[in-house]
């Protein structure tokens, strides 16, 4: 596998630019799903991942709408591929902390994510030196309280009972640096407290002319 022509095309079409683009629509879509997380009510970890991967979704699908970007969309169902020059690329969370080690870290989908690492494992079973792996992930971690703390590209290697097991090359695009400056989740809002009106004493007004007396006839 060559991981040096590799690297010179990761170099080549993940730009700044491009890398920016794909880092604030995962931050957003965290701080927008951390909106609903409520553990008390119901909205647990379970819901926070489902909503999470919607709000991912719906904004990887607006890249290719600007053109000026390069990403292209190669797959809306049943799993959401973008393109960009050579590679595919699909979205999943591998943890809740930036903490941990992307090399021990895969997605838990057994569906769409091992797709993924079949269009690569082919190149490896066959030992093509000149191989390049052509589907990536976007392996995100975060949490509701920090948000996105870390963004990586992996190519998978490797699966093992359905699931990606393995990684045969991995860079990270993105971590939070914990700093307040940084903090990719801003604070939840407070609702106000409610507050207490008393009742307002009504009283009838007449018209000082329906006062006066009125004179007998």
């Amino acid at each position: 596998m060559d991981l040096d022509r590799l690297q010179r095309d990761v170099e080549r079409f993940f730009t700044s630019e491009r890398v920016g683009v794909l880092v604030e629509a995962h931050r957003n879509a965290y701080d927008r799903a951390a909106l609903h997380y409520s553990p008390e009510d119901g909205a647990d970890a379970q819901l926070f991942g489902f909503t999470n991967y919607k709000y991912i979704s719906k904004r990887l699908l607006k890249l290719p709408q600007r053109p000026e970007l390069g990403f292209e969309l190669r797959s809306a169902h049943p799993s959401l591929r973008l393109g960009l020059g050579p590679f595919t690329l699909g979205s999943y969370p591998c943890g809740s902390s930036g903490d941990q080690d992307i090399e021990q870290s895969f997605p838990n989908n057994d569906a769409g994510a091992p797709a993924l690492a079949d269009l690569n494992q082919l190149c490896l079973e066959l030992d093509f030196s000149e191989a390049v792996p052509r589907a990536l992930v976007l392996a995100h971690f975060g949490n509701p309280e920090h948000g996105l703390e870390a963004l990586y590209l992996a190519a998978p290697g490797s699966k093992e009972d359905g699931r990606i097991s393995g990684w045969s090359w991995t860079r990270e695009l993105w971590r939070w640096s914990g700093s307040d400056s940084a903090e990719p989740t801003p604070p939840r809002p407070d609702l106000p407290r409610p507050v207490r009106i008393e009742p307002a004493a009504l009283t009838l007004k007449i018209p000082a002319e329906q006062t006066q007396a009125t004179p007998d006839r």
